[in-house]
């Protein structure tokens, strides 16, 4: 263990080289990511959104026609949104 923290060093000063001189952008951008990472910036893993109350959104189809679906719930024909509202009460 002692001998993989003596290279620890120079290993970070490496990747501290490559993210400022490699010829490659890849090899920059993965090299800065890695620095970044390693110093406490790492991107989240996974995006969460609690809503606390209660979440109604409503769509403006803007017209398009419907036909009945088996429970006679509408079914839009080719529905682009034109306008998407979102709000949340409690």
């Amino acid at each position: 263990m002692t001998t993989i923290g003596l290279h620890a060093v120079p290993a970070l000063f490496t990747v501290k080289e490559l993210a400022s001189n490699a010829q490659s952008e890849y090899v920059r951008l993965e090299a800065a990511k890695d620095l970044l990472n390693r110093a406490g910036y790492a991107p989240p893993d996974r995006l969460q959104t609690l809503i606390d109350g209660n979440l109604s959104v409503t769509i403006d189809l803007g017209g398009v026609e419907t036909v009945e679906q088996d429970q006679g719930h509408p079914l839009p024909h080719a529905t682009i949104p034109q306008k998407v509202r979102t709000t949340t009460g409690e």
